[in-house]
């Protein structure tokens, strides 16, 4: 666990080990971290094809450090939160950048296109933002998927 930062809760037990000489040595054994690298090491070997292993990396690590801990990947921001029953889980919503980001150049496109027909704006607008919600839409990210929505309605009525 040492080489990927991730530290675990010291949950240790004795067990005699045989020495050399055939003599019992007590030695202590961490089982939450061994418990820890066997369940890393599973999920990493799980999604080794499928190019999550920086995902699943930082997860790890979020999940040893302290749960106020955040990182960015794919667009989104995870983050802890908790489930409806009260357990903690890791959320998603669209970075601050992506959303800034995508609020401009939809800004940029209305402005370049005032001149089309409103039904040809509406038609291409709508399929912008069908995009956006295919991709952004994950639980607990309606509010950044609402106010983008908003702000293109606004912008395209000024």
């Amino acid at each position: 666990m040492a080489e990927n930062d991730w530290k675990s809760s010291k949950a240790a037990i004795l067990q005699p080990t045989l020495d050399d000489e055939g003599g019992e040595e007590p030695s202590t054994i961490d089982i939450e971290e061994i418990a820890q690298d066997q369940l890393s090491r599973l999920i990493i070997a799980r999604f080794k094809g499928d190019g999550l292993e920086d995902l699943v990396g930082a997860i790890l690590k979020a999940q040893a450090q302290d749960r106020k801990s955040t990182f960015n990947f794919l667009g989104f921001t995870f983050y802890w939160g908790k489930s409806r029953r009260g357990k903690p889980v890791i959320k998603l919503k669209t970075d601050r950048k992506r959303k800034a980001a995508k609020k401009t150049a939809l800004t940029r496109w209305i402005k370049a296109n005032r001149h089309l027909p409103r039904s040809e704006q509406h038609q291409v607008l709508s399929a912008k933002l069908r995009g956006l919600y295919h991709y952004y839409g994950v639980s607990d990210n309606i509010s950044v998927l609402l106010s983008l929505r908003r702000h293109v309605t606004i912008t395209w009525r000024k």
